[in-house]
Parts: structure tokens; sequence; C-alpha cells
């Protein structure tokens, strides 16, 4: 565990797999930068980029709390956009790319992601929350209502808070956002590889 990643090929077996626990032309490069192009949502959250190649013609949708700061920072020396991540936010599902000038590269860049066991995701996504509540401007407004309860339990956050909330497009829920959002586009799956971390 620990961001320690461990690489599965076999995205066929994960377009099935997804697909049942789904809850749902040009290769120019465009000119203008991912972080620029405005996305149709709430206001609430925030344009978010991804991690895009041109050098190197690739795509990794970024699904949070899947070991993606460890990958991050692996793929920084062939990133053209989205990295540091200290200048944009890092997480964009697939239908919001594909409403950005750049859903063309689709046709040619190879298209990837990693998963993680959905539990295990949930509780460090509830983790992070309750971290973030007490530390950083914004989750402090947001999450720290929900976590000066000194009873909120993970199963508390999951059941009163979680299930509640819009988990597809609000920023604070980001966490949340399933993954199934990150490898899927009106009904199908997009990605050409997925990876496992652990």
């Amino acid at each position: 565990r620990g961001g320690a990643v461990a690489m599965e090929a076999g995205w066929p077996a994960c377009r099935s797999l997804t697909a049942r626990r789904a809850c749902v032309q040009s290769s120019r490069v465009p000119d203008t930068p991912l972080w620029r192009h405005q996305i149709d949502r709430p206001a609430a959250r925030k344009t978010l980029p991804m991690i895009i190649s041109h050098r190197r013609k690739y795509l990794y949708f970024v699904v949070p709390k899947c070991a993606s700061a460890t990958l991050r920072q692996s793929l920084a020396e062939h990133t053209d956009i989205g990295y540091p991540v200290t200048d944009y936010p890092q997480h964009l599902t697939m239908a919001e790319f594909m409403r950005t000038g750049h859903a063309p590269l689709m046709d040619d860049y190879f298209k990837f992601t990693f998963v993680r066991h959905p539990y295990d995701r949930l509780y460090s996504g509830y983790l992070q929350d309750r971290l973030a509540s007490e530390r950083y401007e914004g989750w402090i407004e947001a999450k720290g209502p929900i976590f000066r309860d000194p009873e909120m339990s993970f199963e508390r956050y999951m059941l009163d808070h979680v299930r509640q909330a819009d988990i597809h497009t609000a920023w604070d829920w980001i966490c949340f956002t399933p993954m199934c959002d990150f490898a899927f586009w009106e009904g199908e799956f997009r990605l050409d590889w997925f990876g496992r971390a652990e």
C-alpha cells in the first residue's frame, strides 16, 4: 500500500466489470491550455485540468484517492498540462474533458487511469476530508461544520453526507466522484488501459 502501484494490463476486463458497476475530428492540438476552457457545470466546481503529455501522446484521467500524487510526480517530466498541482486542480471526469477544446485528442492519444478498491478509496476520502476540514480554507467552511461533531464516524459520514451529496459535480465531494466517471462517456468505456493502485 502507501502509494505503490500495481500495473494490470487488462482493460477489456475493466470494461465489463466497470460496466456492471457503473452508475450510470481532428487530432490537432488546441492552442489554448486546457485549464482556460470553461466547462458547463455548477459554479461551485472549478474548471479542472488533468494530465496531458503532447510529447508522449497520452491522457491520464486522474481519479482522486487512487495514488494520483505518486503518479503525477512520476510522470512530471513528461507532463505538458496539469502539473504541478499547485498551479491547477487536478481531477477532470471524462464528460467534463469531452466538453473542452482538447476532446479531439481522444482519437489519437493513449488514454488511461488508475483505480483502487472502492472501500479503501471511500475511507481515504473520508480521512482526507476530515484533515482538510481543519487545515484548508474553503474546506474549513465546507466541511468544518460536519467534522465539528465528535461523533462523525466514517459510517455516519457516508450515510448522512456522502450519500446525499452531489458527488458528480460539487468540488468539495470530488474524493467521492465515482471512478466510472473518469472512464465512461455516453455509456461507453473510452480508455485504452487501466492500472490498479494498492
